[in-house]
């Protein structure tokens, strides 16, 4: 798998429900793998409670990316983001 190219990132608002892909990450590489900390188990507490969804009026970031040739949209809770970010969960 190539590197990931990061065309724009921003915060936005939700106008509607989306998925929060950081919390798919996070699902499927961190539980078991990592030590939260008790903030960072907070997070993701608030984020199961919410069904890992962004909430239309959340504030969340989107990011345009590009792999492979291939352009999709990453939309991710904020908090959620940062603890893969410090746990390097999105390493491929």
């Amino acid at each position: 798998m190539s590197d990931i190219e990061v065309l724009s990132e921003t915060t936005q608002i939700a106008s509607k429900d989306y998925n929060c892909d950081s919390s798919e990450w996070l699902r499927e590489n961190g539980f078991g793998y990592c030590e939260f900390s008790f903030k960072e188990k907070r997070f993701i507490v608030a984020a199961k409670r919410s069904g890992y969804k962004i909430k239309k009026g959340d504030v969340y970031l989107k990011q345009n990316n590009k792999q492979d040739g291939r352009l999709y949209t990453f939309r991710s809770i904020p908090s959620i983001h940062a603890v893969c970010i410090n746990h390097d969960l999105y390493e491929v």
